[in-house]
């Protein structure tokens, strides 16, 4: 008996594994003018070290930001719910298992079938080597140094995404590898003796035997500044202008930073102050993107805590000063710890070409055949691509769609999505890039014979969308 049970434990887990690794999915690299929302993503943060002083509050509190896989699983899911693209990772040779834990947290919602955002380092020179450290790229050892960076952030990265497709979520533009850099000149000069050529050749060698997309070359982006790395592909403003929305024009790419607010007056004296207005200043930002002719939005930051920039959600009726930090801001307007994470998916889905009903059928289990008469329990998982938010109160489901007046039905009607079990009351429905499951309980009917099935989801009584399920059953007689 010990061992039946030893071995039936054993294939439900072998099965739930199996299950998981058909959740996984490809992605594509982003093309060269494709609409792309970008954040700067930190990673040193611990429920009592790193970022303490920032002054709006997590809305789970600043002592739940523990710097652990579980807890970066719910902050990847809100840079879900906002719509973002790539997050720009911190690179610092600090709290770098904070770091790892979030690179876990990305293979674990993937392996759960979400389409998470791709990741790019964004290496800072400053916090990295310090202020007072000059090295000369005309070196050879200095070259190294700092490709090096980049390789340790890879490492670390494909340390914990093992599945054939960790490298997809590396992100990509035309192809290329996509690498961030801020103000290189506080600590590197002859920085026009450092080609890109040399960081590319130095990557592949390291990763091209099993990542083919490091043979592409490397795609940089960096700061939009007079002394900026000569040879980047694509300027920005990063940390460098207190602003709602800065726009940039290098290469014939068009980039926008924007900024929700500023306020780092309980960390720096006399620091800065850019007030957020309950969300009014952010949101008439998006509205000037959307107006205007624009590649990419860079939005400043998801989480820079002590400057007081972040979009996370917070808790709108509470602040943190100190006492000499005399300013008064207010999180939102009508109190919605997600204002900024709202606001950003609304202009998402107005600034990118993106349907709003669509679906991707990531695993089922219909059967292929079954006796006249019989009953069989079932599961789909559906991916939600398009920006609609689902809900049951939306009137979305999943169902069988009879093509034809007098179709044989296998179940008794729709199944409804489940709102607890999709968290939609936290995130006001299921996003975009999202997995549901749907239990299904059909039975087949009296009559053998093929019977070719259609099946996805549908909103309300007739509005079927998304990607189908064309299954044929075969009924048969016991």
């Amino acid at each position: 008996m010990r061992n039946l049970l030893i071995s039936l434990l054993l294939f439900s887990a072998v099965s739930y594994a199996a299950k998981q690794a058909k959740l996984l999915t490809p992605a594509k690299s982003y093309e060269l003018k494709e609409p792309i929302i970008t954040t700067s993503f930190f990673h040193w943060l611990s429920a009592d070290g790193g970022q303490m002083l920032g002054p709006w509050l997590p809305l789970e509190g600043r002592e739940n930001w523990t710097g652990e896989t579980k807890w970066w699983k719910s902050q990847i899911k809100q840079t879900m719910r906002a719509g973002i693209d790539v997050l720009y990772v911190h690179l610092i040779p600090y709290m770098e298992r904070q770091r790892v834990n979030f690179f876990r947290a990305l293979s674990e919602l993937r392996h759960e079938g979400y389409d998470v955002p791709k990741i790019a380092p964004f290496l800072d020179p400053i916090v990295t080597w310090g202020k007072s450290n000059k090295y000369s790229l005309a070196v050879a050892s200095n070259k190294v140094m700092f490709v090096e960076q980049y390789i340790r952030f890879f490492n670390q990265y494909f340390s914990v995404n093992t599945d054939e497709y960790a490298e997809d979520y590396i992100a990509r533009i035309d192809n290329k590898i996509l690498l961030d850099v801020w103000h290189m000149h506080i600590n590197f000069t002859d920085m026009s003796n450092f080609h890109k050529s040399f960081i590319s050749k130095m990557m592949a060698k390291k990763f091209s035997k099993k990542y083919p997309a490091f043979t592409n070359g490397v795609y940089v982006v960096t700061t939009d500044t007079k002394t900026a790395y000569p040879y980047a592909d694509e300027k920005t403003v990063q940390f460098h202008s207190q602003e709602y929305f800065h726009n940039t024009d290098y290469n014939n790419i068009k980039s926008v930073q924007l900024k929700p607010g500023y306020w780092d007056q309980n960390h720096r004296t006399p620091g800065f102050f850019l007030k957020r207005d309950g969300g009014i200043c952010y949101s008439n930002a998006w509205a000037r993107v959307l107006t205007s002719s624009v590649d990419h939005v860079y939005i400043e930051s998801w989480n820079e805590y002590t400057e007081g920039t972040g979009i996370y959600a917070a808790d709108p009726t509470n602040i943190f000063k100190i006492n000499s930090n005399t300013n008064n801001d207010f999180w939102s307007v009508s109190n919605d710890p997600f204002e900024y994470i709202k606001t950003t998916y609304s202009g998402a889905r107005k600034f990118k070409n993106i349907k709003n009903k669509n679906t991707k059928i990531l695993w089922h289990n219909l059967p292929k055949k079954m006796f006249v008469g019989e009953t069989n329990h079932c599961t789909v998982c559906v991916r939600n691509t398009g920006f609609d938010l689902w809900k049951s109160s939306g009137k979305y489901k999943f169902g069988q769609r009879l093509s034809k007046i007098k179709q044989i039905s296998f179940c008794p009607g729709k199944y409804n999505l489940e709102d607890k079990e999709n968290e939609v009351d936290l995130y006001s429905g299921v996003f975009k890039g999202r997995p549901v499951q749907f239990d299904l309980i059909i039975t087949a009917p009296k009559t053998p014979g093929g019977y070719k099935t259609y099946w996805r989801m549908i909103q309300g009584k007739t509005q079927w969308f998304g990607e189908e399920i064309t299954n044929t059953i075969n009924v048969i007689s016991r």
